[in-house]
């Protein structure tokens, strides 16, 4: 029973040796105008991984030890809330940081405005008696100046 809970166990690796040789990696900021597109970035950690020989279960830990503080900033927010989310307990895997830093919207402009057109329609209410009992239900109908004027 032991050696099947191995198995699922992380083995050792020593990731120090692979940042003092690896100093050129790519750091990801989390600032869209100079950062490389985050799926570019991670092929990039994952490619000096594998140059490097680094298990694919340490790429994630990698890639972290690339990112700069507002990024990991962000990175640890979503952290803790997965980490609640799931009871405290999340094992992170190179699939699962993939997919997290794909979805966080790095792109987008926090400061970004945009000017929209809203356009509705009118809303009436039909009103039907039966009896004692009376309805009201609202249908969503077209504007009808012609209706209008002829129930006034």
């Amino acid at each position: 029973m032991a050696a099947v809970l191995n198995a699922f166990k992380m083995k050792e690796f020593n990731l120090e040796p692979i940042f003092e040789e690896w100093k050129d990696g790519p750091v990801f900021t989390g600032n869209p105008k100079k950062d490389l597109p985050v799926e570019e970035w991670l092929e990039k950690i994952r490619e000096g991984c594998v140059q490097r020989g680094v298990p694919e279960e340490y790429w994630y830990k990698v890639a972290q030890h690339f990112m700069g503080p507002k990024a990991k900033a962000r990175l640890d927010q979503l952290k803790q809330v997965i980490a609640k989310v799931h009871g405290g307990k999340y094992r992170w895997t190179w699939k699962k940081f993939k997919v997290a830093m794909m979805n966080m919207g790095w792109t987008i402009d926090k400061d970004a405005k945009e000017t929209i057109k809203v356009q509705g329609r009118g809303m009436w209410f039909n009103r039907s008696c039966r009896g004692s009992q009376a309805t009201a239900s609202a249908v969503p109908q077209q504007h009808n100046p012609d209706h209008e004027e002829a129930h006034r």
